[in-house]
């Protein structure tokens, strides 16, 4: 098994769950973070939320702690080709404390993925899957101010993944 990276980080910030991502390298994102008035963003005293510093899709959120790298690295063994997905605009997920300012993915790929890494247990407080991209945690009712900032759709893809534990480690491969 080839894995390019591994990262052992500090547990500043501690995760109840394992997560699997692909990356996605997006030329512009500090660009894009740029437009975003910093007293528009939402953070607490731990500093779980504010600008998502990396961009990323994440495919499943929630695997148990139990799943090991190896079973989630296998999901992606038969993919030959980088995963394509389609940047088709800017949204917002709201709730009672702040928005989720997101730019909307399109991917059949992204998709196929996300089912099969639900195979194994995971912990979701959601019904569906919706892949986006988080570029900032905003003050209640602030998302809509950013509505334009992204208009112009995109194509784009990634063949790198990773995966984080919750005991501190990110592992990074690509196809």
């Amino acid at each position: 098994m080839l894995i390019l990276e591994l990262h052992t980080k500090n547990m500043e910030q501690e995760y109840d769950y394992n997560c699997f991502m692909l990356e996605t390298p997006f030329k512009n994102w500090n660009k894009l973070l740029f437009e975003i008035d910093d007293s528009d963003v939402y953070d607490n005293e731990k500093g779980e939320f504010g600008k998502e510093n990396e961009s990323h899709i994440t495919i499943l959120y929630g695997l148990h702690g139990d799943i090991p790298f190896s079973r989630i690295k296998k999901i992606t063994d038969n993919y030959k080709e980088p995963i394509g997905y389609n940047i088709s605009g800017i949204g917002v997920f709201q709730n009672e404390d702040y928005d989720v300012l997101k730019l909307d993915i399109e991917s059949e790929g992204l998709r196929k993925l996300h089912n099969a890494a639900c195979k194994y247990p995971y912990t979701s407080d959601y019904d569906e899957y919706h892949p986006h991209m988080t570029v900032s945690y905003l003050k209640s009712g602030m998302g809509k101010k950013y509505s334009k900032i992204f208009e112009q759709p995109l194509q784009k893809e990634s063949n790198r993944f990773s995966y984080s534990t919750v005991d501190g480690k990110k592992y990074y491969w690509d196809l």
